[in-house]
This record gives C-alpha cells, structure tokens and sequence, in this order.
C-alpha cells in the first residue's frame, strides 16, 4: 500500500531472491476509488498502513487516521475489490475512535497501523500506540497497545475480543538524543503464523541534531493468551546495520511484514521500509529465512 493522501493506491510487485540478491519490480498500480455508499475521501485519500489479502480475491486495508487543521480522517478498515473498488468500511468499537474531548480515545496518527489475516480467517488489527487515557512508551517503561478481533460472518466483519499488547521500552541510539515523537516506539506490523502465534515489528525513531533519523527495529513472537499477549524477541534488526549497505547504516522507517518467496523449500520473511516520500530515505526490502 502507498500513504499517499493525495491519491490511494496500491502497487503489485513482482519479487525474486537468488545468490543472495533480491530483486523488487513494481509491475501494476491501482488507484482506489468509491463504491456505492462510500464516502470518496474516505477512499481515495486515506493514509493506508495495512494490506490483507482475502481468499476470495478481495482485500482489507487499514487507515491509521489522522487530525489536520482539514478536519478528522478516522481510522478505518476498507473492503476493497481486486479492482480498486472500496464497498465497505469495518465498524468498530467507539474506544478506537478519536474523542472530541481529547482525554481518551485514539492519538492522533496512531490508529490501526498493522493488519492481519490468521490461517481460520480472523483478522486482528493493532493499534500503534495506546489510547489517549494509558500511559505511552518511554525508554524506561513500555505502554499497553491494543489488538482487536474481527470474524467474518457473511458479508460483514464484526469486532470481537480484545488482547493487551506490552511494548517494550524504546531504546536509544547514540548520537541521535531526541526522539521523533513522544512514545515513538510503536507497533507498526503484524504477521500471524497461527490463530494464535504471529510476529510483530516494534520501531522506534530517534533525531540526530542535524534532523536525520535513525530506528530500531526489532522482531518478536507473540503468544495470544487470555486477554493479552506474551512475546519472545526474535531478532533486533538494528544489529543487523553493519552489515548491510551503507544506505541502511541506521535503518530506515521499516514498518512492513510479509512472507516472502521460498528458498530451497525454506520459507522467508520479507521485512519493507517506507521512505515518507523523502529524497534522504529509502524504500527497502529484506529478505530473512524462516525455521
């Protein structure tokens, strides 16, 4: 997906890993565009953060929403056809909605980030950052985020159970002493496994004095349990910067999961940066192997 308010679209690419090189190619961009009952900003300006892809050929996308001096750009949940055909919004509960008196309620950019689809056909949908009424991230203590359920029954979605998701504190980097934005370490993306074992991307933003970025990235497993979620650290990617090129020295705005193409039989993980259409960031991609 492209958060691009000024046009929502998609991109298909074509993706391919061998000897150790992975090769992207964009192969087909689709515009959304409003169906019968749909509001047309709600489809064609949305700031998508989320794809799911359905059985049926149909996705899911997620809008984080956003409060500008235009106005209130809800988060949402869109039903959109192979087409780019918007038909329908997923309702959800009143407490994931912006609240007028600004004391609880979603903060502001910080709605339904991650998106995903588990083996029996539920979605699960993440918040990036906890409510307006529960304490955020900071680099001693992490906040409580919030996963949501939603079943499929007929044509509709409905809302279902609720998990507590612990964030783990942000964690500094040297040399970059301000952070992007208060509680910047955040659940950007979701990757279920099984109904109830996924792995989740936390990312945190740090500012050098000069203004350039720097993130931390790290991978856990996550457990469902009860209502809330259990989770191992699979790996810190920023460990990782070393040894990549030297475009990726501090990482960039990585905030995308998906499995990747098989290699020798063995299934990959694919880990995608968005570069906020910046000309000193990138949009990347890498390629991990799976046990």
């Amino acid at each position: 997906v492209i958060d691009d308010r000024a046009g929502t679209r998609v991109a298909w690419l074509s993706i391919a890993a061998a000897k150790g090189r992975l090769d992207v190619t964009p192969t087909r961009v689709q515009y959304l565009q409003a169906g019968p009952g749909v509001d047309d900003r709600t489809a064609t300006q949305a700031d998508l953060e989320a794809i799911v892809a359905l059985p049926d050929g149909t996705f899911l996308m997620s809008e984080e929403g956003h409060l500008t001096r235009d106005g209130v750009w809800p988060p949402a949940i869109l039903q959109v056809t192979r087409d780019g055909v918007v038909t329908g919004v997923i309702a959800y509960p009143r407490e994931f909605q912006f609240n007028p008196d600004g004391q609880s309620g979603l903060r502001d950019n910080q709605g339904f980030e991650s998106l995903t689809r588990t083996p029996g056909g539920r979605l699960i949908a993440g918040l990036e950052q906890p409510l307006l009424d529960e304490p955020v991230t900071t680099t001693e203590l992490g906040g409580h985020g919030r996963l949501i359920e939603f079943e499929h029954r007929g044509e509709t979605w409905t809302p279902g159970r609720q998990w507590q998701y612990q964030m783990s504190p942000t964690l500094k980097v040297p040399g970059y002493p301000n952070a992007c934005s208060d509680g910047e370490n955040g659940l950007v993306e979701l990757l279920a496994l099984t109904e109830t074992t996924m792995i989740a991307m936390e990312r945190a933003c740090w500012l050098n004095p000069a203004g350039e970025a720097a993130n931390v990235i790290q991978l856990f497993a996550v457990t469902l349990s009860g209502n809330t979620t259990r989770k191992t650290l699979l790996l810190d990617v920023s460990t990782l910067a070393p040894k990549l090129s030297p475009a990726l020295a501090h990482l960039d705005n990585f905030e995308g999961l998906a499995f990747g193409p098989p290699i020798g039989g063995r299934p990959t993980l694919l880990v995608m940066s968005d570069d906020n259409f910046r000309p000193t960031q990138n949009t990347s991609f890498l390629l991990f192997g799976m046990r």
